[in-house]
């Protein structure tokens, strides 16, 4: 009995100057993600925030690989978002997921700020300066394998598998970003040097299937970028980006060509 006493003193005291039951409650998921991502934990920021959205979106999740079909995985998430929003809040569920999208898209070398940063640098880069900033992007990107390509498509499928009325404007650049990155890794396939420069033989490579999809992604990032409503000067880095990405997309479609891949040819080999 006076050692329940004392234990009841110690609690009382460690509590003072707050609620009694405080030194009970755990770290919320996303506060631990968080402090994971800015370590650059990503897998510890994944299993937390895949922890916080249950066993069924875990499933999904982890069931992912080379062979899997993302617009098949979308569906499947989306539809997981939507019931577990039933019983709780949409917008937390919402953070959880684009938080665990922010983990995924790290853990495959996809950092928002130091792509703008790439983005809207005007020197220093090693690779041929052109009217194509995606080319700035190739150092600080992973190698172009199908993994890395499928696992920043993996973080973009997050984003979109929740209520896009849910999506913050933190949360629309961030999938804009995302979107951007696989752009330039689409590029990166076809420059086995990475220096910028698309020679003949490397754009024969180049399918319509990947043109097409290279400028869908592109007019989506466009748009996205667009729906944030940051105002395009030159003294807003995020401004200068969606400003270069949407010039990008208006030089790729002014170039002569009836087919997609026509077009995006003939912009690359200038």
């Amino acid at each position: 009995m006076k050692l329940f006493k004392s234990l009841v003193v110690l609690l009382l005291i460690l509590s003072c100057g707050q609620s009694q039951f405080a030194i009970f409650e755990k770290t919320r998921p996303e506060e631990l993600a968080a402090k994971d991502l800015e370590q650059n934990a990503s897998m510890d920021a994944i299993t937390t925030m895949l922890d916080a959205l249950g066993t069924n979106f875990e499933n999904i999740f982890v069931g992912v690989n080379l062979g899997s079909d993302l617009n098949q995985v979308q569906e499947q998430l989306s539809a997981e978002t939507r019931r577990l929003s039933l019983t709780q809040d949409p917008k937390k569920i919402a953070n959880y997921v684009s938080i665990l999208a922010s983990a995924q898209a790290q853990l495959y070398q996809v950092d928002p700020l130091t792509l703008i940063l790439k983005l809207v640098a005007e020197s220093g880069s090693s690779v041929k300066s052109s009217s194509n900033p995606l080319v700035m992007l190739f150092p600080v990107l992973p190698s172009p394998t199908a993994l890395n390509l499928q696992g920043v498509a993996l973080a973009i499928t997050l984003m979109h598998s929740y209520d896009e009325r849910l999506l913050t404007v933190a949360d629309q650049f961030k999938l804009a970003v995302f979107l951007t990155a696989y752009l330039a890794l689409i590029l990166k396939t076809l420059d086995p040097s990475g220096d910028g420069v698309f020679t003949p033989a490397e754009l024969a490579n180049l399918s319509p299937a990947t043109a097409q999809i290279f400028l869908d992604t592109l007019h989506e990032a466009v748009e996205t970028f667009l729906a944030t409503n940051v105002v395009t000067n030159a003294s807003s880095r995020s401004g200068q980006t969606i400003q270069k990405i949407t010039t990008l997309e208006n030089s790729i479609l002014s170039q002569s060509g009836t087919s997609s891949t026509d077009k995006l040819k003939n912009f690359l080999s200038k």
